[in-house]
C-alpha cells in the first residue's frame, strides 16, 4: 500500500474525505477561503450588484483545487507544491466553478404573439460582468503569490488591468485550461514583475 509521505497515513483511495483529514489541510482551506472572501470584499465585483459571491460554490472550488494540489504532490513524490502551481490550481477551479453569480435581470419583459418570452433590449450586460469569474479566479490566485499579497495590493490591481492579465481572463472565460500550463505563465508574470521592483 501507498503512504502519505508527509504524515504517514496509508492511502486507499483519494477521496476528498480522506485528504481532508490530513492534519493541517481543512486549516490550509479555511484560510484559503478567508482569503479569497476577503479578495472578492475589497474587489470592483462587491460594489456591482449585478454580482455576488456564492460561498458554497467558492469552498468547493477551492476544496478541489486542494485535493488537486495533495494529488499532484502525491502522485509526484514531492513534499510541497511552490506558490505558482497552488496560484495555478486555485485560479483553474474557481473560472471552472464560477463562484461569482450574475443576478437575474429583474426588467419588464416583452411577450410575443406565440407566447415566448424574449429579453426586452435594456437587459444586457457589461463584458467585466460576464467576465466576472475569471477576473475574480485570477485576482484570488495572485493573492497566493507572496509579491502580490496586500502590501502590493496598487501594483496588482495596476497590472490587473493591464493587457497580460486582459488576454488571461480572456482565455480562463472561454477556454478550458491546464493548471500546469497556467502555472509556468504564472510564474513567467510574476518573475516579470519582480525585473520591475
Amino acid at each position: 500500500m501507498l503512504k502519505c509521505p508527509k504524515c504517514g497515513e496509508e492511502i486507499t483511495s483519494y477521496s476528498p474525505a480522506q485528504i481532508f483529514r490530513r492534519t493541517g489541510m481543512e486549516g490550509y482551506l479555511f484560510r484559503l477561503f478567508q482569503s479569497c472572501y476577503h479578495t472578492y470584499e475589497n474587489s470592483e465585483l462587491y460594489a456591482n450588484n449585478k454580482v455576488y459571491l456564492n460561498e458554497r460554490l467558492l469552498l468547493e472550488a477551492l476544496k478541489n483545487s486542494v485535493c488537486d494540489m495533495f494529488r499532484l504532490t502525491f502522485f509526484r513524490g514531492i513534499s510541497h507544491a511552490d506558490d505558482h502551481k497552488r496560484a495555478a490550481y486555485a485560479i483553474k477551479w474557481l473560472a471552472r466553478i464560477r463562484p461569482v453569480v450574475i443576478r437575474s435581470l429583474k426588467s419588464e419583459r416583452l411577450v410575443d404573439d406565440a407566447k415566448k418570452t424574449t429579453l426586452n433590449a435594456n437587459d444586457t450586460y457589461d463584458l467585466s460582468t460576464i467576465q466576472a469569474n475569471a477576473y475574480f479566479a485570477v485576482i484570488c490566485g495572485l493573492q497566493l503569490l507572496p509579491r502580490w499579497t496586500s502590501a502590493n495590493s496598487s501594483f496588482a490591481e495596476s497590472v490587473v488591468i493591464g493587457k497580460y492579465i486582459g488576454n488571461l481572463i480572456y482565455l480562463l472565460h472561454y477556454h478550458s485550461v491546464d493548471a500546469e500550463a497556467l502555472a509556468a505563465e504564472i510564474y513567467l508574470l510574476d518573475e516579470y514583475v519582480n525585473s520591475l521592483s
